[in-house]
């Protein structure tokens, strides 16, 4: 089934973020701005999902500096599900409208990594999902206020790049990659995880 692009689209986050914080069981304990959570170093809720090509090979957005991350990543918002989430970040920033049932749930996660870039903490639960399409990275219209441009790697590319002495990818990809691939029986591409998680029983 072909990915869509419906006339009207009203999944739209608003500029000045409002998101839930939320404790260490992920139940939400009060609502304030992005900027308030990440300045307080505050655990809040986050989506990443990837995406592949037909060989299997992901597409990773390439950022300024030349650093590399996930196919799609950002904040859960107010009120909002993860999975709603997903979808409304993959519209924002590739420009694609998928279905909540192409949208394949890997777990959900709690990770906290340092940013040299802010000097804070990143505090925060993350949903990991796949799309269960392949997608062609020519036909996405970028936000390209936040994404420079879109490639492919395999998956022996990003492994590689991961043993490299400088930091290749932002902060949070190595750990939801490597969720990823011990979620998937150490799959080796895209199409072995997507048959993987296809197989795995949904609950």
């Amino acid at each position: 089934m072909p990915l869509s692009r419906p006339p009207q689209i009203i999944l739209i986050m608003p500029t000045n973020e409002i998101l839930p914080v939320v404790d260490r069981y992920d139940h939400v304990r009060a609502y304030l701005p992005s900027g308030v959570i990440h300045e307080r170093e505050l655990r809040h809720r986050e989506v990443v999902i990837y995406l592949f090509d037909k060989k299997g090979c992901v597409l990773v957005q390439k950022r300024d500096g030349g650093v590399y991350d996930h196919s799609v990543a950002g904040h859960v918002g107010k009120h909002e599900r993860y999975l709603v989430a997903a979808q409304r970040e993959i519209k924002e920033e590739l420009g694609l409208f998928v279905q909540k049932q192409d949208l394949l749930r890997v777990g959900k996660f709690y990770h906290r990594s340092f940013s040299e870039r802010s000097q804070r903490y990143n505090n925060r639960f993350f949903t990991l999902y796949v799309l269960n399409q392949s997608v062609d990275k020519r036909t996405l219209r970028l936000d390209h206020r936040e994404v420079e441009t879109i490639e492919t790697m395999t998956f022996e590319q990003i492994h590689r790049l991961f043993k490299g002495k400088s930091s290749h990818f932002k902060g949070g990809f190595p750990v939801s990659f490597k969720a990823l691939i011990h979620a998937s029986a150490k799959a080796t591409s895209g199409l072995e995880i997507l048959s993987s998680l296809v197989r795995r029983p949904r609950g």
